[in-house]
């Protein structure tokens, strides 16, 4: 298992990790969950999220577990002892005027 953070005010992150069983490197795009906003305490907005995947190569299954708060983000690959790189995708702000 191998924990990563990431920015709570983004829409998705690419975590980028190493398969245990056959070393392959494997992407994964995941949406981010949406922390509730009007929560009082950081601990009641945790939004969350569980991704079941497997790995392009070998085909060994992998959960990954993500949870955002209004202060935080964490994830959880469930297997994984590398995490290579993690990419955050920022939200898009349109200007209407």
């Amino acid at each position: 298992m191998n924990t990563f953070d990431y920015n709570p005010l983004v829409d998705a992150v690419m975590v980028s990790y190493v398969c245990p069983n056959c070393n392959n490197e494997n992407n994964e795009f995941l949406a981010v969950p949406s922390p509730d906003l009007t929560a009082e305490t950081a601990h009641e907005s945790v939004g969350s999220d569980i991704i079941d995947t497997q790995c392009d190569h070998c085909g060994k299954e992998f959960r990954i577990e993500l949870a955002t708060s209004y202060n935080r983000g964490m994830g959880i690959i469930h297997g994984v002892e590398r995490i290579i790189c993690i990419e955050e995708d920022f939200p898009v702000i349109v200007d209407d005027d």
